[in-house]
């Protein structure tokens, strides 16, 4: 799991969802993502990874600083969520229960 893993963590992969987290806080679309970009390019001069001091620079209090908390964090029908996921695929899965048993 680790080497699947590594790709994901390379670069800023929560970056947008910092971005929606100030957009859902009032900013617009241009100014949260100038803002994200700005404290990733701080980060990634600096040799780090984005941490409490960026969120405190763009003025969120508390967000996912990783893959996997992000992940957990996303809630809605669809996301990437692993409880979202198992629903979707339950779903799909008696969904073609119905179709199996009128086919039969």
């Amino acid at each position: 799991a680790g080497a699947m893993n590594a790709p994901a963590v390379e670069g800023s992969p929560i970056a947008t969802d910092l971005a929606d987290a100030l957009i859902a806080s009032g900013a617009t679309a241009r100014e949260a993502h100038a803002a994200v970009g700005e404290r990733v390019l701080a980060a990634e001069r600096a040799g780090r990874p984005l941490d409490a001091r960026d969120l405190a620079a763009i003025g969120l209090g508390e967000a996912p600083l990783d893959g996997a908390a992000s992940i957990a964090a996303k809630r809605t029908s669809g996301s990437s969520n692993p409880a979202m996921v198992a629903a979707s695929i339950a779903a799909t899965q008696r969904e073609l229960d119905a179709i199996a048993k009128e086919l039969a």
